[in-house]
Formats: structure tokens, C-alpha cells, sequence
């Protein structure tokens, strides 16, 4: 598997755009340790959701911790006929044992059930597998393009 941007996701660009709904007040990130099919499900529509599905575990122990996106920005390339939207490189903390198989966006909100997933990706952020007993550096290029 690749990457994937959930449906819902898709469809909160349109409503903020056409329908003038609220935009996302942030970005956060987490970490999963085991993954299995359904996690790239474009379907799913939340966190909550995701944690839901059998077989999905979000990284827990040492001192993980979910991390913020910063430094978002949005490029149009012309070159490409895109827009690119980027965000600084992400740090995660040591976890003994684990390693990540897999990294989840969504956009801030109160609660899991609340936060609307943006994507899934278990490639192209270098090595997600390694052992986070030093922790983890997460390399973002582009974590969305809008073609």
C-alpha cells in the first residue's frame, strides 16, 4: 500500500471551499504499530473510525505522543498543474520494542470521533519501520497534493 486520502477529507476541501464551512484549525499526526487492510479504507471517516478497525493500533509506550503539523503551506505548481501542500518534518519520541508501520493525518478537533482523517501513508516518509528505540524523524514532502 501506498498512500491514501480519505473521501471525507475530499469532501471538507469542498465544503470549505464551496459551502463556506469552517476550516481545519490544525494538522496532527500519529503512529500505527500494526495495521491491516482496512486502514486505508477511504471510507473511513474519523479517527475514532480508524481505532475501530480489527487489527489497528496506534503507537503507545515511551514517550510517543501524537505530533503536531507546522509550518503548513500551500504551493501552486504550475509545472505540475497541482498545488502542494507541505509541512515541516515531524519528531516522535523513543518507544522500546515498536516500530511504526504507518502514519495517519487528520485534522484537529475535540475528540477522536471528531477528528476528520486526511490521509494514510506507508511510504515516501523514508523508513517508517525502524525501531523507535531513538525515536522517529518523520521527512514530509508534500503530504497532500491537490491535482
Amino acid at each position: 500500500m501506498a498512500q491514501v486520502i480519505y473521501n471525507r477529507y475530499k469532501a471538507r476541501q469542498s465544503q470549505v471551499f464551496w459551502a463556506g464551512a469552517s476550516a481545519p484549525s490544525g494538522f496532527t499526526a500519529l503512529l500505527l504499530e500494526a495495521t491491516v487492510s482496512g486502514a486505508w479504507d477511504p471510507d473511513l471517516n474519523t479517527v475514532a473510525d480508524l481505532l475501530a478497525v480489527s487489527g489497528v493500533t496506534e503507537m503507545s509506550g515511551g514517550s510517543y505522543a501524537r505530533q503536531s503539523l507546522a509550518s503548513l503551506t500551500a504551493t501552486e505548481d504550475d509545472t505540475n498543474d497541482r498545488v502542494n501542500i507541505d509541512a515541516a518534518n515531524l519528531t516522535f519520541g523513543a518507544v522500546s520494542g515498536k516500530s511504526a508501520l504507518a502514519l495517519v493525518i487528520f485534522e484537529n478537533g475535540a475528540s477522536d470521533a471528531a477528528r476528520n482523517l486526511v490521509g494514510y501513508y506507508d511510504t515516501g516518509f523514508g523508513t517508517l519501520q525502524t525501531p523507535m528505540a531513538g525515536g522517529l524523524t518523520v521527512n514530509i514532502t508534500d503530504f497532500l497534493r491537490n491535482a
